[in-house]
């Protein structure tokens, strides 16, 4: 990453013009079948975090929280959609970076951050190891 690289986050209705030109840009280069009107699909997120050099976004990721099942337990999470990085900028930790922050955020408000919300709207629970898992149920149990 360039010494210059910062980090910003939004709510969605918070989004300047500037920002949501940037989002548009970075998501149509990064998804070819992105669409071309649109900055979410199918839904706007509830976060963003954004990576900056300079004036240029370089790296993007969107938070949705969701509520899903895991065996009997319902658990609120903030999930991944549309990690997405400059091709220029790939192999640098910027969807590291993007994605810790995002953790960061569900940490501070107790929602989990392990899983990852696809575009269907599924939770997939590949994403969360077992253990993680075993240590959130096992939360679960003790409220």
């Amino acid at each position: 990453m360039e010494a210059d690289f910062r980090l910003s986050r939004h709510a969605e209705f918070d989004l300047g013009q500037d920002e949501v030109v940037a989002i548009a840009r970075l998501l149509h280069a990064s998804f070819e079948d992105y669409p071309v009107d649109k900055i979410y699909f199918p839904q706007p997120p509830h976060v963003r975090v954004l990576g900056w050099e300079k004036n240029q976004l370089v790296g993007h990721v969107a938070g949705v929280i969701r509520e899903v099942l895991v065996g009997d337990h319902h658990m609120v999470i903030l999930g991944v959609a549309d990690l997405c990085v400059e091709a220029d900028r790939l192999r640098q930790k910027i969807a590291t970076v993007l994605v810790q922050q995002l953790e960061a955020i569900a940490d501070k408000r107790g929602i989990f951050s392990g899983g990852s919300v696809r575009r269907e709207g599924f939770f997939s629970g590949d994403r969360i190891s077992g253990a993680r898992r075993q240590m959130y149920l096992a939360g679960l149990s003790e409220r």
